[in-house]
């Protein structure tokens, strides 16, 4: 008798999810994260994000969004981030991804979220130490 698979849900398929902590404040994270630069450095559009955007299923200013995402084969997901305040001055960020299409799709997802953390944490530490 074997468990579930890991990352199934009940009734969205797969789902996969992400976070970091990076040595920016929040505020500032979330600025860049809707900014163009930060909408590239996710794989999206790379355009502002605003609660208007395509996509865009729901948008709390300087905390979160979701968005569908087409995916190649025409199904697409759903991608959530998320931006939380961390003690002194740093802040999380929560990727997260569901309606994923099966086992495999979560894994790609999963190294996907945390190349995209990486090169967020690069552009933001870089963008947080040039001079002003």
């Amino acid at each position: 008798m074997s468990g579930p698979e890991v990352g199934r849900t009940k009734a969205a398929g797969f789902q996969a999810g992400a976070r970091a902590t990076l040595n920016v404040p929040a505020r500032r994270l979330w600025e860049f994260i809707v900014s163009a630069e930060g909408q590239y450095a996710l794989g999206s559009a790379s355009s502002e994000l605003t609660k208007d955007s395509e996509g865009v299923t729901a948008f709390i200013d300087g905390s979160h969004f979701r968005r569908r995402i087409s995916a190649d084969d025409g199904r697409g997901w759903l991608l959530q981030v998320r931006v939380l305040e961390a003690p002194v001055g740093r802040s999380r960020i929560a990727l997260h991804g569901e309606r994923l299409a099966d086992a495999g799709d979560r894994e790609e997802t999963l190294k996907r979220f945390h190349e995209i953390l990486r090169r967020i944490g690069l552009a933001v530490s870089a963008a947080a130490s040039a001079p002003t």
